[in-house]
């Protein structure tokens, strides 16, 4: 996992919204940097969405998971 990854969770720890993550981290909030950054961290199960039934809700953003 790469550090810009860990700085994503930390940052989510109350939701955010995909733009808020990127102006984060430094990037444009484009699908290609989502699917690079945040993608692999919804699998790997560190982040979730607020809204899993609608994916690509303009009202969706991430938050961290408690992991134990």
């Amino acid at each position: 996992m790469s550090n810009v990854q860990k700085d994503i969770i930390q940052f989510c720890s109350i939701p955010r919204t995909p733009k808020e993550i990127m102006d984060h981290i430094g990037y444009y909030n484009n699908s290609k940097n989502m699917t690079t950054y945040v993608r692999p961290l919804l699998e790997m199960g560190y982040l979730e969405m607020t809204e899993p039934e609608k994916p690509n809700s303009k009202n969706q953003k991430y938050r961290k998971v408690r992991k134990e």
